[in-house]
């Protein structure tokens, strides 16, 4: 499994102490992608069917930080950061898990639930918060990601927080322009929030709020968040966590009201 495999590869790093000599421009370039695709042909139907094979380089760790990620080996992510002055906005590299599509390197360690390398990738001068989460859909955002409920509200958090983060920028989403918020809205509607996911949700759009989300701004089509929220509720009256979404909105437009009044 990956842990023994970490472990392995750690206790061979401790004995190999040149193991930085391993990482090279040459194979950064050769060993960007984690699996390769070939075609199979069927000689019964003189048709066939792609396949992706696994690129099993002893040294492939060293020189993909998505895989470095993968197998949480913070070391070798940090050198080829620092000293091979990779690009950590870039999708060029794929993992074992994600497929045939680049992730950016911050979804890459949120999908691994990796703490370390999530921390580190946006402690770095450059890394934007505000990117796509994978290469193959521009709209769908990093905090799009954060926003599911697979991961805690502080990493949520930590992206709406950073630097390079809008949090009243709007990205396209079917059609509308839905800022963070607008999207918080869409999502007590598309899916089916209960029990935690509820709670987890609710301290999400709490921090939307306090990050200085606006809750009346126009989403292109004449609707805020708070009016988007107002219309669903109106359909589900019984949608406690929409009563508490129009709540949370109104109340943090009531205190900035005052606020104002108070400067």
């Amino acid at each position: 499994d990956r842990s023994k495999c970490r472990d392995n590869v750690m206790t061979w790093m401790e004995v190999n102490v040149g193991w930085r000599d391993q990482c090279t421009d040459e194979r950064i370039e050769w060993l960007k992608r984690a699996t390769v695709r070939y075609f199979e042909e069927d000689d019964m139907t003189e048709s066939g069917r792609y396949e992706e094979l696994c690129i099993l380089h002893p040294y492939i760790m060293f020189n993909n930080p998505a895989i470095a990620i993968e197998f949480g080996l913070i070391e070798p992510l940090q050198f080829l950061v620092e000293e091979k002055q990779i690009d950590v906005n870039a999708y060029s590299w794929t993992n074992f898990c994600s497929g045939k599509e680049p992730w950016h390197l911050v979804a890459v360690a949120m999908q691994e639930l990796d703490q370390d390398a999530f921390d580190y990738l946006l402690s770095l001068d450059g890394s934007d918060a505000n990117s796509p989460a994978k290469s193959d859909d521009a709209d769908y955002r990093l905090f799009h990601l954060a926003l599911e409920d697979r991961y805690c509200s502080s990493w949520f958090e930590a992206i709406i927080r950073h630097g390079s983060f809008d949090v009243n920028a709007p990205t396209e989403f079917g059609g509308a322009m839905l800022s963070p918020l607008h999207y918080a809205i869409f999502l007590i509607s598309a899916f089916d929030l209960s029990g935690a996911n509820i709670s987890l949700w609710e301290a999400k759009f709490s921090s939307l709020l306090e990050a200085g989300a606006d809750p009346t701004l126009d989403n292109g089509l004449l609707q805020s968040p708070l009016d988007a929220a107002k219309i669903k509720h109106a359909d589900d009256p019984g949608s406690k966590v929409l009563k508490d979404a129009i709540k949370m909105m109104e109340d943090c437009l009531t205190q900035r009201g005052s606020e104002k009044k108070v400067m």
